[in-house]
C-alpha cells in the first residue's frame, strides 16, 4: 500500500507549500500501527512511501546531493518502520517530473542535481535488499513540451549513480510518461525505457512502474469507478512486457470504497495475479494520512479499541490474505 504523508504540502508542478505538510509520524496517524497491522493480519509485503524532493533537501535542488538532515531523520524514520517489518519498501521521489513548476533536465532542476540527490539516497540504503527505487511519481508534463528521449536519459544517468553507490541489488523502479500510467503505456513509454540498462548493460531489477485508476478520468479524481481496464491497459501491456522480456509493478492502483469499485477493482487484482509472471504485484493508494475525511479513496485503517478496521476495498479486493 502507499502510505501518504511526506509529499503532502505539494502538487502536480512539483511546487510545494510546507504550510500544508502533515507528517504520517504524527501520533494521529500511527503509522507504525498501520504498517504492523498491513503486514500481520493482512498479509502485504509492499509498501511506497511517497516524500517530496524539497522535503528531503530542504527546499533547494542541490547538485551536491546534500540531504536535510533533520528531514532526512524524519522521512527515514518511515522506512526504518516499513524494513523492520520485513517488507519492501518504496523510496518514491513524489515530484511529478518537476521541481518548482518546471521539468527535470528540461528546463528545470538540472540532471545532475536529480542525479547527486539518487546517489545521496541510494548510498544511505545501499544495505538494505529490501529498499525499492522507485525514481519518479507520474509525470505531468501539463502544457510544457515533454521529451520521453531526453527523460530516459535522465533516469539512465540515476540509474548509473544508485548502482555505482553500491546499490547493486536492489529493484529500481522506471516511470514513462502520462497521468493514466497504464492505459496508454506502450504508446508513450515503452520503446524508449525498453533502452534503459544496468551500468554493465544487462535490465536485472529495473522495473517499470505503473500505475491505474479505475474511475472515468483514470486519476483518481473520483470513487466511483467505470472499468477494470484489463481489456484496454493491463492485457495489452502484459503483451508487451512478456513480447519485451520485462516485468512492471504498479505503485498506484486506486479506486473508492464503492459497489463499482468493487466490482471492477476485484477483476483487476485477480488479473494480476494471475499474469504474475510480469506483473510483480500491485500498491493500493492510498493510506498513512489519507483518512476517510479527507481523501475519497482512503485505504486507511481504523483503530477501535484494540483492533484495526480495513476499508471496504481492503477486506475485499486488496489484501493478499483475503
Amino acid at each position: 500500500l502507499d502510505l501518504s504523508g511526506f509529499e503532502s504540502g505539494c502538487d502536480n508542478t512539483g511546487t510545494c507549500d510546507f504550510s500544508q505538510f502533515q507528517s504520517p509520524l504524527t501520533a494521529g496517524y500511527n503509522i507504525t500501527g498501520q504498517i504492523s497491522h498491513f503486514v500481520n493480519d493482512d498479509g502485504f509485503s509492499t509498501f511506497r512511501l511517497p516524500v517530496s524532493w524539497q522535503y528531503l533537501t530542504g527546499n533547494t535542488a542541490t547538485t551536491t546531493g546534500v540531504l536535510n538532515p533533520t528531514n532526512f531523520a524524519a522521512y527515514d524514520e518511515l522506512v526504518q518502520a516499513c524494513l523492520n517489518q520485513g517488507a519492501y519498501c518504496v523510496i518514491d521521489l513524489h515530484n511529478y517530473g518537476r521541481f518548482d513548476d518546471y521539468l527535470i533536465g528540461q528546463g528545470g532542476a538540472t540532471d545532475t542535481a536529480f542525479v547527486a540527490l539518487w546517489g545521496a539516497l541510494a548510498a544511505k540504503y545501499a544495505k538494505e535488499p529490501y529498499a525499492i527505487f522507485g525514481l519518479m511519481n507520474q509525470i505531468s508534463s501539463g502544457d510544457i513540451t515533454w521529451n520521453i528521449n531526453t527523460w530516459t536519459a535522465t533516469l539512465q544517468s540515476a540509474i548509473n549513480a544508485i548502482r555505482a553507490a553500491g546499490a547493486v541489488s536492489q529493484f529500481i523502479l522506471l516511470r514513462g510518461y502520462d497521468w493514466a500510467g497504464t492505459t496508454t503505456f506502450a504508446a508513450a513509454s515503452a520503446n524508449a525505457l525498453a533502452k534503459i540498462t544496468n551500468p554493465n548493460g544487462p535490465i536485472g531489477k529495473l522495473i517499470l512502474d505503473f500505475q491505474l485508476y479505475l474511475d472515468y478520468y483514470g486519476t483518481g479524481a473520483s470513487d466511483n469507478c467505470v472499468s477494470s481496464h484489463i481489456t484496454d491497459a493491463l492485457a495489452p501491456a502484459a503483451q508487451w512486457l512478456r513480447c519485451n522480456g520485462r516485468q512492471a509493478l504498479l505503485t498506484e492502483l486506486g479506486g473508492g470504497n464503492t459497489n463499482s469499485c468493487l466490482t471492477y477493482m476485484c477483476s483487476a487484482v485477480a488479473y494480476l495475479n494471475v499474469n504474475s509472471d510480469v506483473y510483480l504485484g500491485y500498491i493500493g493508494w492510498g493510506a498513512g494520512i489519507l483518512t476517510s475525511d479527507s481523501s475519497t479513496l482512503s485505504l486507511t485503517p481504523v483503530y477501535y479499541g484494540r483492533s484495526w478496521t480495513d476499508q471496504t476495498l481492503v477486506q475485499n479486493c486488496l489484501k493478499p490474505s483475503r
